[in-house]
């Protein structure tokens, strides 16, 4: 998942938390906390990583082929 696509999540969660707050709903205020808390975490994993990798938790594996060099 792309960081823009992550942070529109984070930025809509944070928008549910507001309105569920104003309502009253507790238990919904709890679950979104959970999934914000989720959302920032992959958030900073993503703006830590290194840009051109692979997928987040799935490491590069280095190709088995021997390299020719002189090609």
């Amino acid at each position: 998942m792309s960081d823009a696509a992550l942070v529109e999540i984070r930025d809509y969660l944070v928008s549910r938390i507001v309105e569920a707050e104003n309502e009253g709903w507790l238990g919904e205020v709890e679950r979104l906390q959970v999934s914000l808390a989720g959302a920032e975490n992959e958030i900073k994993k993503l703006e830590s990583s290194p840009r051109g990798s692979t997928l987040p938790g799935i490491p590069d594996v280095p190709s088995s082929r021997p390299r020719r060099s002189g090609l």
